[in-house]
């Protein structure tokens, strides 16, 4: 398809006389480096296509990915650039310049382009850890933080109590709360069977828990569990 797109254009062109071109599409080029922000755009299984589809331009102003950077071109005289998104879409984007391109093409065909700084209100941040030990760090080395968007990844063994809350307090703009425990999750199928060994309700809903949470219930939690139950149990019968 843009191969077809690209002949029509050349064909235009050769026959208005115009010897300098730019060509912009959106597509993502075979090579380029992409990020976890942009959606598939794939058409009949295609994912890509090659530099050389839009080759024979003076210059080739590519979008659909967001960092900017060259895309070395297929043939000479032609110049292929993503310019990127000026602001991040996404934490995958963290190490990415935001910037905007300024491209000149002079009357011989040679382009030059520079790149133009993009203001960004806010800097993206992830940080990993346990929730006390991250917050004990909020005034040193993490100090930064209180300004930027921030994704935290916590690797405590059990779930703290509304950690969301806590960072928010230390790093009001944070936006993204991962659970990564150290030791990684309860297996599924390592749950499951033991889900199958039980019949007492109070036991299913305390292996829920440390499903979710990461760890048992404590016994406080486990008398609210109990007491929950009896309730249900108490209402059926009465109903």
């Amino acid at each position: 398809m843009l191969a077809a797109a690209a002949g029509l254009i050349h064909a235009d062109a050769a026959a208005r006389g115009i010897s300098r071109t730019a060509v912009a599409a959106h597509a993502f080029i075979t090579g380029a480096q992409t990020s976890d922000s942009e959606r598939d755009i794939r058409v009949g299984g295609i994912a890509d296509a090659p530099a050389s589809a839009l080759s024979g331009f003076s210059y080739v102003a590519l979008g659909h990915l967001h960092g900017q950077q060259n895309v070395p071109a297929a043939g000479p005289g032609t110049s292929m650039r993503y310019s990127g998104s000026p602001l991040a879409f996404s934490f995958g984007e963290k190490n990415q310049v935001k910037s905007v391109t300024l491209t000149e093409i002079d009357a011989a065909g040679g382009v030059t382009s520079s790149v133009l700084p993009a203001p960004v209100p806010r800097s993206l941040r992830e940080v990993r850890g346990r929730l006390d030990d991250l917050l004990a760090r909020a005034d040193g080395d993490l100090a930064g933080l209180a300004d930027a968007w921030v994704k935290v990844v916590l690797t405590d063994a059990a779930r703290p109590a509304a950690p969301m809350e806590r960072l928010r307090e230390r790093w009001p703009h944070t936006l993204v709360l991962d659970f990564d425990p150290e030791g990684g999750l309860i297996g599924a199928e390592a749950d499951l069977r033991r889900l199958a060994r039980t019949s007492d309700p109070v036991e299913i809903c305390g292996l829920f828990v440390e499903f979710v949470a990461g760890a048992p219930p404590e016994p406080a939690q486990r008398a609210v569990l109990r007491a929950a139950v009896e309730a249900a149990v108490h209402a059926e019968a009465g109903a």
